[in-house]
This record gives structure tokens, sequence and C-alpha cells, in this order.
């Protein structure tokens, strides 16, 4: 019998089969009667009672989905592969199961899935990591950006500095790097890096919106949803650059030019803490 979690210990965050033996596993290996909800919400980071709950399952059904698309090449060119490939319609029918996590039992989605069929997730996440290029996003450091954007969402709404349809706007992008974070354990970085350059992208799409002298409120706001999607793309090395990162991406958040500024024109920007360094921006 395979040792579920031995095998989720090995298993790679950098492709679909890894993170699908990673959040299957505790499950699996626990094999009571009791419904896989419980196991599963806690293995997503959250409450079973949680709205996002079925979604984040669902998203599971279709990671486990894609795994064969993505292993399709290799049973064409590798020798063996289709034997090592072999019952991987059992994990398919497990991932069904998922839709229903109330009515699924630990017992019975162990049962469902052979252990051929196991083999071949745990082969597919060994080929797939080996040629994977998406960067690992340390799902620590997700939670924590996660909070900062919840934050950002409430402080955006509440604020009196947007109109109501940049509230819908701005709050709309937040909510895309929110369920791309809640869900990095499931579908790993690669709806997280979307969703950040997709705030990038704003900047030019949306100068209405981040170019208008609207007041230091609103600057700050703005500064902090740069930073913050600063520091996703710093995580995820999607950004080579180590210098003024926030004024590089965000160059409309940038303070008055010195030839322009005299000892009392009023900070616009991201300031300097001289305390952390020149480089150090806050």
């Amino acid at each position: 019998m395979s040792d579920y979690l031995d095998d989720a210990g090995f298993a790679s965050d950098n492709n679909p089969a890894g993170r699908a033996i990673k959040c299957l596993a505790p499950a699996l290996h626990n094999g009571t009667n009791t419904s896989i909800a419980g196991i599963l919400a806690r293995t997503f980071g959250i409450e079973a009672s949680d709205l996002a709950f079925p979604i984040m399952c669902a998203a599971l059904r279709m990671e486990i989905y894609a795994i064969r698309s993505r292993i399709a090449p290799y049973l064409l060119t590798m020798r063996g592969a289709r034997r090592s490939f072999e019952e991987f319609d059992t994990v398919i029918a497990a991932a069904d199961a998922l839709l229903l996590p109330n009515s699924t039992s630990e017992l019975g989605l162990r049962q469902a899935i052979s252990a051929k069929g196991w083999s071949a997730l745990c082969w597919a996440d060994e080929i797939l990591s080996a040629d994977s290029q998406e960067p690992v996003m340390d799902p620590d450091a997700a939670m924590d950006l996660l909070a900062k954007v919840r934050e950002l969402m409430d402080e955006v709404l509440n604020s009196g500095e947007f109109t109501e349809e940049e509230k819908r706007h701005m709050v709309g992008l937040l909510q895309d790097l929110e369920a791309a974070l809640a869900g990095v354990k499931i579908s790993g970085s690669g709806p997280v890096e979307r969703a950040s350059k997709a705030v990038m992208g704003d900047v030019v799409t949306r100068p209405d919106i981040w170019n208008k002298d609207g007041g230091k409120k609103r600057r700050s706001i703005l500064t902090k949803i740069a930073r913050v999607t600063v520091g996703i793309i710093t995580v995820l090395g999607a950004y080579s650059g180590t210098k003024e990162l926030t004024l590089d991406l965000f160059p409309q958040l940038a303070i008055a030019a010195p030839s322009q500024a005299g000892p009392d024109t009023p900070v616009t920007g991201p300031v300097v803490d001289e305390s952390e360094g020149p480089e150090t921006r806050r």
C-alpha cells in the first residue's frame, strides 16, 4: 500500500499532478468513513462552510483533468510511458467525486483510486516537474500577500477618494488577485502571475485612474496596491530588477523630481525610508 503522505512530501508544487497529490494525500491517508469535506477544507486553508470551498473543489477537479492533456506528449514519445500511466482513469473518477465532498467519504475516495492509478499520478508528477518552468510560490508568502490584498479591498471600498466605477474596477482587479492567491495550493502560481500582471497592465489601459490627481490619500492607496503587486512578482521571480521596483513598474507614482521639488513640496508618491537604506521605499 502506498504511503500517501510520503508521496505528498516528495511531490512538486510546479505542476498539476504534484499539487493534486498534496491535496488528496491527507484524505487518502486517513481512509475513514468521514466525508472528505473537512480534511480538504483544512488542506485548502479555509472552512468547509466557506463559499469558496466548492469552487476550490471544482478547481482541483479541473487540475486533475488537465494532467491527462499535459502528459499526452510524453505518452507518444517515451518508451513505457503508456504502461506507467495505466489506470489514471481511476484518478479521474475520484476527481469527479470532489464535486460532492460532503457525500464522499475518505474511504470511498481511497477505494476509487487504484494502486496503479495512484502510481500513474506520481509518475506524472515526476515527469511534469522535470520539465516545468512554473515558479513555485511559498504558501506562507501567499497567505501573507492574501491578507494584504483583502485589506486593500476594504480600503478601496471604504475610501471616498474613488468614484463608484473606479471602486468596482479596482476591487475587481484585487478580487482576481485574492482568488489566485487563495488557490495557489491547487492551481499553482500561474493565476497569481496573470492577476498581478493584469494590475500592471491596468496602469497603461486605465490612466484615468492611475494618473488622476486625487489627493494624498488616493495616491497612498494606489501606491499600496503597487507595492503588493511588486511583492507578488518579486516572490515569483517574474521581474528581474532589484532596484526601485515600485517606481520602475508604476512610474506615475514617483515622487517629484529633485529639480522640480522645493523643500516644502508635498510628497505625492513613495517616500524613502533612510533607516533601511537609500534604495528601500515604503
